[in-house]
């Protein structure tokens, strides 16, 4: 005869046990701090990785380099030597009188100091006696014994083309070299008493050695 009375479910066969339900249970909460531990590792190294580009300069040392002639010596120096896109740089320059007598620089434009900016081709791309317009005649300087004339210059990171319009731009990234100059129309350096600037026909060069800077 055919059976036909209802079979019974063996529920205890089909639901997971106290045991498997725990291990799985751990197996997940482990996994979860896993996840949570990488993420909060990468977040770290995020987070350092951004405060480095952002500090960093700050353990960057200051440099300085000079140059004589004759009675004159010129000093320039920079705070630090990397500095971040679009950081303002200032340029120190310092004129000294070295000897014991007093000495006259003689100029035709106001600009008492100068300096220049140089990419890793040996390329002027900023100037900054050409960056501002100098409307008036020269003003002559007097130095007495051990007297110095200090100057703070500015440069925004500015490349400006040597060409009309003149049209200038925010430098790359990169490596950068700058020199300082006294100047640099800059035609007499001597005794005020022998100063005659009809006879000064032509413009001395004074420049220091450039120092390498790092723009990230």
């Amino acid at each position: 005869m055919l059976n036909t009375s209802p079979k019974k479910l063996d529920i205890g066969k089909h639901m997971p046990s106290a045991r498997t339900f725990l291990t799985n249970k751990k197996f997940i909460l482990v996994l979860y701090l896993a996840v949570l531990t990488v993420s909060v590792a990468a977040f770290g190294v995020l987070v350092i990785w951004k405060f480095k580009i952002v500090t960093h300069g700050e353990d960057s040392v200051p440099a300085e380099v000079e140059t004589t002639y004759g009675s004159i010596r010129l000093v320039m120096g920079l705070n630090k030597t990397t500095y971040g896109l679009g950081e303002s740089i200032s340029i120190n320059l310092t004129v000294v009188n070295i000897s014991n007598e007093t000495v006259l620089l003689g100029f035709t434009v106001p600009c008492k100091t100068n300096f220049v900016v140089c990419n890793k081709s040996s390329q002027t791309i900023f100037d900054y006696f050409s960056s501002v317009g100098w409307a008036d005649t020269g003003v002559d300087m007097i130095l007495d014994s051990g007297e110095a004339l200090s100057q703070t210059l500015t440069w925004n990171q500015l490349e400006i083309d040597n060409f009309p319009p003149f049209a200038s731009r925010q430098v790359q990234p990169g490596t950068y070299y700058i020199k300082g100059q006294i100047g640099p129309c800059l035609h007499y350096v001597g005794s005020p008493e022998d100063y005659d600037p009809l006879e000064c026909t032509g413009f001395i060069k004074i420049e220091t050695p450039k120092i390498q800077i790092e723009i990230i």
